[in-house]
C-alpha cells in the first residue's frame, strides 16, 4: 500500500477538495442560474488527493449555492477512470 500512496503522491492532479469558480458551469439547460455546485469535498481521501481506491466507497460533500427557489432538482455525477 505504500507503494501506491508513493506513486498517487507523486503523480497527483486534484486536491482532496475542488472549487468550481462560476465560470466553469455548464449552461446548457439553465440549470446553473438556479442551482450552482460550488466545491467538492472528498471525505476521506486516498494519498491526499481526490483519488479513491478500487472498490472503496466514495464520500463526497457537495457544497452549492441556491440563487432563486427551485422545485425538482436533479444532481448528476459523472466518475472517470
Amino acid at each position: 500500500m505504500d507503494v501506491v500512496r508513493l506513486y498517487l503522491n507523486a503523480n497527483r492532479s486534484a486536491p482532496p477538495s475542488i472549487d468550481i469558480a462560476r465560470a466553469q458551469h455548464l449552461d446548457a439547460h439553465h440549470g446553473a442560474s438556479i442551482v450552482r455546485l460550488e466545491r467538492v469535498e472528498n471525505e476521506e481521501p486516498f494519498g491526499g488527493s481526490f483519488a479513491v481506491p478500487w472498490k472503496e466507497p466514495i464520500r463526497l460533500t457537495l457544497r452549492y449555492q441556491v440563487e432563486q427557489d427551485a422545485t425538482n432538482v436533479v444532481f448528476g455525477l459523472r466518475v472517470d477512470a
